[in-house]
């Protein structure tokens, strides 16, 4: 299940640090504002451009909001960018010229999921993942040929 943004606990008194507003909010607000004026009869009357104006504060939920899936996107760029790592590691593996110590670990690590055990340390996850990262890699590529 993809993670989502959540309504936080503890939210920051945005107004009282003279924290910016999210460039998104601003160009959504903004947006709103003028389509609801224009063609709902500026039925929620948005204001913009004042402190404590109703638009405001819709800015600045919206950019809990979008401060929360930027860091959810990072977040998961982060693993992505591990996993792409590990399967240069893999192609290593694969083409030989990965050192023998850590082809070794790798081996074993691979064997020991063959024959329904956990591995047994985290570089050993690792080491599947980038199996994993190298498979699916492989499979974009081949589609995009």
């Amino acid at each position: 299940m993809a993670k989502k943004p959540r309504v936080p606990s503890n939210e920051p008194d945005r107004w009282g640090h003279g924290i910016e507003h999210h460039p998104r909010s601003e160009e959504l607000v903004r947006f709103v504002a003028e389509n609801d004026f224009e063609n709902y009869d500026d039925y929620f009357q948005w204001e913009v451009g004042g402190d404590g104006d109703n638009g405001e504060s819709l800015m600045y939920e919206m950019d809990s909001f979008f401060e929360q899936e930027e860091a959810i996107l990072a977040e998961k760029d982060a693993k992505t960018q591990k996993v792409l790592e590990a399967a240069e590691d893999l192609e290593a593996w694969a083409s030989g010229t990965m050192p023998t110590r850590e082809k070794q670990t790798f081996d074993e690590a691979i064997h020991s999921i063959f024959r329904g055990e956990s591995p047994s340390s985290i570089k050993e996850l690792d080491q599947l993942l980038a199996v994993l990262g190298e498979a699916v890699r492989g499979l974009k590529e081949e589609d995009e040929e």
